[in-house]
């Protein structure tokens, strides 16, 4: 064998080397699932896709989408239905009869509930009802015993529907009847959910409760949207059905928005105004286009930074960004740690903590991270934050064993990006969470985004971000690729004081500072998108043991990169075999 021939297939080998430690994947947390769990159906809203199939259907309304109305109409020009999202409003036809069905979805057990209105009887006869069926089988008949004129005439109520175990397994769908044709005798329906829990059955009970429109215009007192609440609150008192989960008590109300679905979330009339208009409430807000699952905006293509696929997202949802307004969610008791978390985006982004009984603001909690700059073409290096989120980490712990409700708030009128993005919000930690780093890719350029923290001083997880923010300073550099951990980034006697710091830390805070997320990477050129999230507490043992009188180190990240393990280790084996092969002659030379 030459030696040109041996350099040659050294060099063959390298290459194929790299090639494999390269595209053998990424670690990087946001990797896409390849075994995701058979999807299980909670929530169908009133549409075509939903209930396909109307008998006798008029030509002016042919299929479901053209009997729709939104969360917020009207009848009686000011009494609100009190619906939870958009709806079936038969009131459009009062004279049509018929029956709209529905898909159907297999039942995995638990609950059934939806929002019903109108007038079921006519004299004695029940008239109109709905009827959730497995094929043929009538499983349970549902009509609104709640109907009264004018306390409760179209106005809307939950229905709750406990399925039989029975029906486990079974494809079930509903059936809506409609045979009367006066003396509002029309079904208002909507907020199908199916496969609930007894505690989710809670929640949306809770929110139907905070949701029932009190604002009151001119009109004459049988027309009063308050009629409508008092009468709605005393049924579901009065009715035996609901006392187990108006009595639930709430330790949580989570929310990531991948259901497509604000119906756990009333919104609050009386404090939504759009600028310049004092008298009217704002409207606007579109509850079904709301939830997107956009991943980017503008023509620069800026990151939202969501988690999961979907999020609240401002722009699709309230049609005018000068309007102020806010979802409520059920009220619920601040436990655990009492701390929380949500995504937040805009500048008018804020998460409120409010009493239950008035809706009076406790405490605000406005987006911290909202950062108009120059530099929406490259934002990992400008540090432009508009419309993309950053978690916001918030110590209600002042609040521990009372009942709060939680508002998403549009908080501010009058544009200048008064408008909102939220997404990820948690209500519920047993202890203090350890702090997290979400990768952020734009323009050519990577980065993270870091996990920010409002609360008082002097708690554990208040002195275990302000060591944070000295760590990153100290020891994190930028690069053309991800910011990296090296020691390299500041004099030897910023990191021994970092050390020291670290040292003083007390236990519990210690131990929040080693959780929260780190991460090291590969070699720039083939690793240069390369992630593999580590935590706060391996780089410290390793930069107090690698840091020397003159600051210097090996690299975090070339060491703990798997990629660049492999690589190094295969780059040995194939020499060493390269060199074997040539010193035996295996191949004989020409």
């Amino acid at each position: 064998m030459t030696k040109r021939k041996f350099f040659s297939l050294v060099g063959t080998l390298l290459v194929s080397t790299l090639m494999f430690s390269a595209v053998r994947g990424t670690n990087s947390r946001n990797a896409v699932k390849t075994h995701a769990e058979p999807v299980v159906d909670k929530y169908l809203p009133f549409n075509a896709t939903n209930f396909p199939t109307m008998t006798n259907a008029p030509g002016d309304k042919p299929t479901a989408d053209s009997w729709i109305t939104g969360r917020y109409g009207t009848f009686w020009t000011h009494r609100y239905f009190n619906a939870l999202d958009n709806f079936y409003d038969g009131f459009h036809r009062e004279d049509w009869t018929g029956t709209i069905t529905s898909r159907s979805w297999t039942h995995k057990g638990g609950y059934v509930t939806f929002t019903l209105g109108g007038n079921a009887f006519e004299g004695d006869q029940l008239r109109n009802y709905v009827s959730v069926m497995a094929g043929s089988n009538e499983v349970a008949r549902i009509h609104n015993d709640a109907f009264s004129d004018p306390h409760r005439s179209l106005n809307m109520v939950l229905k709750i529907v406990n399925i039989p175990d029975v029906y486990i397994d079974q494809d079930l769908h509903l059936e809506i009847v409609d045979s009367k044709t006066g003396g509002f005798g029309a079904v208002t329906f909507g907020a199908l959910k199916v496969n609930q829990t007894a505690t989710e059955v809670a929640r949306i009970l809770q929110t139907h409760k905070v949701s029932l429109a009190k604002i009151d215009t001119d009109v004459a007192d049988h027309h009063k949207n308050s009629l409508a609440r008092t009468a709605t609150l005393d049924y579901y008192t009065n009715t035996a059905l609901y006392a187990p989960f108006a009595s639930t008590v709430l330790t949580e109300v989570n929310e990531d928005f991948e259901v497509n679905d604000l119906t756990n979330w009333g919104y609050d009339i009386d404090f939504s105004q759009i600028s310049g208009d004092n008298a009217n409430p704002y409207l606007g807000v579109n509850f079904a286009a709301g939830i997107s699952s956009d991943t980017t905006f503008w023509s620069e293509a800026v990151p939202f930074n969501k988690e999961g696929v979907k999020f609240y997202n401002g722009w699709a949802g309230a049609a005018a960004e000068e309007a102020r307004y806010r979802f409520l969610s059920a009220p619920m008791k601040v436990s655990g740690s009492g701390i929380m978390s949500v995504k937040m985006g805009g500048h008018s982004a804020e998460l409120q903590i409010l009493d239950p009984d008035t809706l009076a603001i406790k405490e605000t909690f406005l987006n911290p991270a909202f950062n108009d700059v120059p530099g929406i073409d490259k934002i990992v290096s400008s540090g432009t934050r508009l419309a993309t989120m950053t978690r916001i980490v918030i110590d209600a712990s002042a609040y521990l064993n009372e009942t709060v409700i939680i508002a998403l708030a549009d908080a501010r009128v009058g544009g200048g990006w008064g408008v909102v993005f939220f997404d990820e919000l948690v209500t519920y930690y047993e202890t203090a969470p350890h702090f997290k780093l979400d990768l952020l890719t734009h323009a050519g350029e990577n980065g993270v985004i870091k996990d920010m923290f409002l609360g008082p001083d002097g708690s554990d997880i208040k002195a275990a971000y302000t060591f944070l923010q000295s760590y990153y300073t100290t020891v994190r550099t930028a690069d053309s690729g991800f910011s990296h951990c090296t020691l390299l980034a500041s004099p030897a006697t910023a990191v021994h004081a970092l050390i020291s710091s670290y040292d003083a830390l007390t236990p519990s805070v210690k131990a929040l500072v080693d959780a929260s997320q780190d991460f090291d990477l590969g070699l720039t050129g083939s690793y240069a998108n390369e992630v593999t999230l580590s935590t706060v507490g391996n780089s410290m043992v390793y930069i107090k043991a690698n840091v020397g009188p003159s600051g210097s180190g090996l690299r975090t990240n070339e060491l703990a990169n798997p990629n660049y393990m492999i690589y190094m280790l295969l780059l040995v084996l194939v020499t060493g075999l390269a060199y074997i092969i040539y010193k035996k002659k295996v191949f004989k030379t020409r």
